[in-house]
């Protein structure tokens, strides 16, 4: 059996975090109301918008029963979705990350780089006849600017 140590914090520790969670309430998604049937995920927005999404985007719920999806709660002030009974928490920012397919970067250092091989050989090909024109360049040449 593993024994609990409680370390407390600071108040400057407890400050950060409050000042932290302030600015993310201000920044990130929030849900003001919930609900969920077999085919569907119903958020409320906290700005006025309603986002709906198809419960089979959220792996998730793909084997709970209508009763069992139906108990979604808030919880985090909006900032989590929680089904207790299925012992699922999402937070608002994943559950529209599942719906939307964007994915952030997984942190490869790969970002930005070109994978196709005709992409990278005109990239070189572009740099050994001395890369992009400049603006200035293009100005003089003939071609369109935005004033």
């Amino acid at each position: 059996m593993s024994k609990f140590t409680y370390t407390p914090i600071s108040d400057e520790e407890a400050a950060r975090i409050e000042r932290e969670t302030l600015e993310s309430d201000k920044t990130e998604p929030r849900v003001v109301a919930a609900r969920c049937d077999a085919e569907r995920l119903v958020m409320e927005m906290r700005g006025g918008a309603t986002v709906t999404i198809p419960t089979r985007l959220l792996p998730e719920l793909a084997n709970a029963s209508d009763v069992q999806r139906s108990a979604v709660s808030i919880q985090e002030s909006g900032a989590a979705l929680e089904w207790d009974e299925l012992d699922v928490q999402m937070t608002v920012p994943a559950v529209l990350i599942l719906a939307l397919g964007v994915f952030p970067m997984s942190g490869d250092g790969r970002g930005g780089t070109a994978k196709a091989a005709r992409s990278a050989s005109a990239l070189r090909a572009n740099g050994r006849r001395g890369g992009r024109p400049r603006k200035r360049d293009r100005a003089r040449e003939g071609a369109a600017t935005l004033v």
